[in-house]
């Protein structure tokens, strides 16, 4: 996973370098914000019946490297709510996460008339979890809740995340835009060794963004 990550930014970085050796662009600021619907990917044994999403939200800043006309690298910071919702035999728990994210992401543009454009984009991240909470609602009507605190070992929720976004939006002239997205995890955020299961984070995005 080291080394992926290592590869998919240097790409990047390189795609960003070379940029600024052709004309000059406009360097682009752009803020975010809106809901998340997360859910947990399993793999291996696992005694959950039903999964299904979160709702929770996300804001963020980038900033948009333009590396042709049509192309461009963003990279930025945002706090992402992730998380999972599962109903087992005696009980439906529900888990929050909070993760401070760095997105890199590689976008093409596409105009389609004088009022706006569509964009396309995919890249990797790497998340940090910040902080979560867990509740339990037991089937006789008795609830308990903790915070979740981030580690690395045995039975916990691991401290940092890596996986892939993918982003389709429309943007018009004036800067404002609406998209969505989709991540996946490839790092698995809980060890469970007894399980021999693995725990992904994904979700699907849909929100509002300004360019500047």
């Amino acid at each position: 996973m080291k080394r992926l990550l290592i590869l998919s930014i240097a790409a990047l970085v390189s795609m960003s370098a070379f940029a600024q050796t052709k004309e000059p662009r406009k360097v682009k600021y752009i803020v975010k914000g809106g809901l998340t619907f997360p859910k947990f990917l399993y793999s291996g044994k696992n005694d959950v019946s039903t999964v299904r999403s979160n709702t929770e939200f996300y804001v963020g800043a980038l900033a948009s490297v333009p590396v042709c006309k049509t192309l461009s690298v963003q990279s930025g910071l945002s706090l992402v709510g992730k998380g999972n919702r599962a109903a087992y035999a005696n009980y439906v728990e529900y888990i929050d996460l909070l993760y401070l994210e760095v997105p890199t992401n590689l976008v093409t543009t596409f105009d389609i008339g004088s009022t706006g454009s569509i964009f396309v984009g995919a890249g990797p991240y790497l998340g940090f979890g910040l902080s979560g909470g867990v509740r339990k609602d037991n089937i006789g009507g008795i609830s308990s809740e903790e915070d979740i605190t981030f580690g690395n070992s045995p039975n916990m929720y691991q401290g940092v995340d890596f996986g892939f976004n993918f982003l389709l939006g429309y943007q018009l002239k004036n800067g404002l835009g609406v998209n969505g997205g989709y991540n996946i995890g490839i790092t698995n955020v809980y060890d469970n060794p007894a399980k021999k299961q693995k725990t992904m984070n994904s979700g699907f995005s849909l929100g509002l963004c300004f360019s500047f």
